[in-house]
């Protein structure tokens, strides 16, 4: 059976993520990332 709690996202694992997906500017994309995020009532 799966987790149901997810993980937060943190800035650091959403540039090392950015990076492996080869996106350019990974750090500037996964700061608009975290901002909308913060912003969004998904995650308490």
């Amino acid at each position: 059976m799966k987790n149901k709690n997810k993980t937060k996202p943190t800035l650091k694992s959403m540039i090392a993520l950015y990076k492996k997906r080869g996106i350019k500017k990974p750090v500037t994309s996964a700061k608009m990332y975290m901002k909308g995020f913060a912003d969004s009532k998904k995650y308490k």
